[in-house]
């Protein structure tokens, strides 16, 4: 039973560290033409709603 515990523990671990990886990446990768990361792009989307 124990196995199964820490295999469960295992997978779980992986995939959240693989979630955060991924966000992570995409956040901080820069843009094609204008060179902007994730975030700023998100703030330039909000502050153009207001």
């Amino acid at each position: 039973m124990w196995r199964f515990k820490c295999l469960v523990a295992g997978v779980l671990m992986l995939f959240i560290g693989l979630l955060v990886f991924v966000t992570l990446t995409a956040y901080t990768r820069k843009s094609g033409n204008t060179g902007l990361d994730m975030a700023k792009i998100h703030l330039l989307r909000l502050n153009a709603d207001k």
